[in-house]
């Protein structure tokens, strides 16, 4: 049973990190506690729930400046229906993009967070973006997303080494709210 475990962990890490898209969005954390399957790593969700807010208050501040700490030079964000932004200039464009049309107040939940044996870590979260046009005539927009974040910690601080963005519906992303342990 311990061999089909570590089988089945590695399966899904693979999976995650080639397969799960994850957000270009901001997050704001909504958390209680720790899922159940990670309350032996509570203080690395601890850490995740800080480095989320971090990014909502760099996000929803409409600054670019805000998010460059958040991630490592070589990054990068693969987003539904927009070109991957790679290195920190693809980064910083991405960003500046929709910071120009839209002020953004998003609603983020922690779902879960692994650490992996390389010591990075995998961040699962659901976030709920509303987006204001800046502009006259533009309506507003709110998009879901079941995010996943592969994080690594550079001696200082949690870095964001690829985001990937996965949109979903509002239905799935309030019955994913209710789910816990996330997997």
């Amino acid at each position: 049973m311990t061999q089909s475990l570590i089988e089945w962990k590695s399966v899904r890490t693979i999976w995650v990190l080639l397969v799960i898209p994850l957000a270009g969005c901001s997050m704001q954390p909504l958390v209680a506690e720790a899922p159940q399957a990670n309350l032996a790593d509570a203080a690395l969700y601890g850490e995740m729930t800080t480095f989320v807010q971090h990014f909502v208050a760099g996000y929803e501040s409409g600054d670019v400046k805000q998010m460059r700490p958040l991630y490592l030079p070589t990054a990068m964000i693969w987003a539904h229906n927009r070109p991957t932004a790679v290195g920190w200039t693809g980064i910083a464009d991405f960003f500046s993009h929709s910071f120009a049309r839209y002020h953004a107040e998003v609603d983020a939940h922690v779902l879960d967070v692994e650490r992996l044996e390389d010591g990075r870590a995998v961040l699962y979260t659901l976030a709920r973006v509303d987006l204001e046009p800046k502009e006259a005539g533009m309506q507003p927009v709110t998009a879901y997303f079941r995010d996943l974040i592969i994080l690594v910690h550079t001696g200082e601080a949690w870095q964001i080494e690829t985001n990937v963005d996965q949109p979903t519906t509002r239905e799935l992303f309030e019955a994913d709210r209710t789910r816990v342990p996330f997997r």
